[in-house]
């Protein structure tokens, strides 16, 4: 693409921020339009509900965005992010993050401020470790964090007790954490892809009504982790 058609790409992004300005628009998608960058124009979007950048090649989000007060849901999926800037964390109505298929070696520590988040999703980002933090985000209900790198949970996502979906499959997962069986609003665990040891006590998710993906290759589990159809358990288990 020659300068002055990406001059001409960058002024109709212009025009359509200030076009979402002026009319006060809730919702902005500019979703597949191989955006590298945002325009510092987009602090300006103070009425905007939601916000979907999903599927561009943005390395960085300006600071400008922790302008966006209004903002609940923002849907950054599948581009080359590495780092969140730390004004994230003034996104206080911030309901839905959406984070997944970037670059992220860590967690993004502003997100630790958003704590009326119900929806998180990190999968396929390098990051390694939790931190012990994330047990304040104790409004989530959905958190995906497959194929992260994680070896270990911390102790604090037992506090997560609002949680109905934990997506931890295709992980190093040496070991869960007991804390999971806090967890009494789990309807979804997905285990699956780890070569972990469960806790004895996971069976009681299973009373709790949560159904359960686990490692294929686990033997000797209580018996309310049976399948009740075929007693198999290396399938879905389900209680509800």
């Amino acid at each position: 693409m020659d300068a002055s058609n990406q001059n001409m790409t960058n002024a109709h992004l212009l025009t359509k921020i200030q076009l979402a300005h002026t009319e006060q628009w809730r919702e902005l998608d500019l979703s597949g339009q191989k955006l590298t960058e945002l325009p510092l124009a987009l602090g300006q979007l103070v009425d905007l509900q939601t916000l979907c950048l999903y599927n561009n090649q943005l390395r960085l989000l300006p600071p400008e965005i922790g302008q966006l007060s209004a903002l609940q849901e923002l849907v950054i999926g599948n581009n080359q992010l590495r780092w969140l800037p730390i004004e994230i964390m003034q996104l206080k109505n911030l309901r839905g993050l959406y984070l997944n298929d970037n670059h992220l070696n860590c967690f993004p520590v502003g997100v630790l401020a958003l704590r009326g988040l119900q929806a998180l999703s990190l999968f396929n980002n390098p990051l390694k470790n939790l931190p012990p933090e994330i047990g304040q985000l104790n409004q989530l209900r959905e958190l995906y964090l497959e194929n992260t790198g994680l070896k270990s949970l911390p102790s604090k996502l037992g506090q997560l007790t609002d949680l109905a979906v934990l997506d931890l499959s295709n992980n190093s997962l040496e070991h869960t954490t007991p804390e999971l069986e806090l967890l009494s609003n789990l309807r979804v665990l997905d285990l699956r892809h780890n070569p972990c040891v469960l806790p004895d006590t996971i069976g009681d998710l299973k009373k709790y009504g949560a159904g359960v993906y686990i490692p294929q290759w686990c033997q000797n589990l209580p018996e309310e982790m049976l399948n009740e159809s075929s007693g198999m358990i290396d399938r879905y288990l389900t209680g509800w």
